[in-house]
């Protein structure tokens, strides 16, 4: 083989991989934009946000007198799932959160997990076009996932605040010593298609004596957001007895 036909096939060999290079960004950009993931799901989940907005305004109505123990009707071949990924069908919402949303403010401990930001992001999005959802760096798959979680909600949890005591701090600072902050809600489940409450009960939970902070200033977000894991931990002991829930990941 002459040299010149070997400097050939090199050449050759380069010219196929620069063509594969301007090949596969190519396909990798053909997948839907956040534009078509966005118009995709519009309609589904401009109907689920709807239905929690008619579920708002029956939240608002209630008053201590609802605030009594009824009993749980049987829902067959259901498993209450919490989680952001699939199968998850169920959100957890405090009655305030309906008032944050309708102000698109956000409330104190209860919107640091489980359900306010979803809502949220959402309606901002398909109303407005703005909130985190908007940016231009979330990308389409992310996109995607949110309004599924959005779309899979059958059942929402509703927590009633009845008292809360905070946790308090010494007066002389130790780290990590603290008396502990109790939360009392009222449990309400409904399911979401048709505003049918499916049960409730009360439930108090209080602060885990394991609460680490170093620091005055990171104790009272701590504190809460504990309070607000512990009160769902106790949700879902209670539910355990007349319903299946599926652990709740982290």
């Amino acid at each position: 083989m002459k040299l010149s036909d070997s400097n050939y096939g090199r050449g050759a060999l380069v010219r196929s991989a620069m063509v594969l290079v301007g090949i596969v960004p190519a396909l990798l950009s053909c997948g839907p934009s956040a534009e078509d993931v966005t118009e995709a799901h519009r309609a589904a989940s401009e109907a689920k946000l709807k239905s929690f907005e008619r579920l708002g305004e029956k939240v608002g109505k209630l008053w201590s007198k609802d605030y009594h123990s009824k009993p749980f009707k049987q829902v067959e071949g259901v498993v209450l799932d919490f989680n952001e990924d699939s199968p998850g069908n169920a959100l957890q919402l405090y009655a305030s959160d309906f008032e944050d949303l309708q102000k698109e403010a956000k409330g104190e401990y209860h919107s640091i997990t489980w359900g306010e930001d979803l809502i949220r992001d959402i309606s901002l999005l398909l109303r407005k076009g703005e909130g985190s959802l908007s940016r231009k760096k979330t990308k389409p798959e992310r996109l995607r996932l949110k309004f599924q979680r959005l779309e899979r909600i059958e059942y929402v949890l509703v927590l009633k605040e009845k008292s809360l005591k905070s946790a308090d701090l010494p007066p002389q600072f130790t780290p990590n010593k603290f008396s502990s902050g109790k939360l009392d809600v009222q449990m309400f489940l409904y399911r979401l298609k048709d505003q049918e409450l499916i049960g409730s009960f009360p439930v108090t939970a209080g602060n885990s004596p394991k609460l680490f902070f170093r620091d005055p200033s990171e104790f009272r977000k701590k504190a809460m957001r504990d309070l607000s894991i512990r009160i769902s931990v106790a949700v879902d002991k209670e539910l355990a007895k007349y319903i299946k829930v599926a652990p709740r990941r982290k």
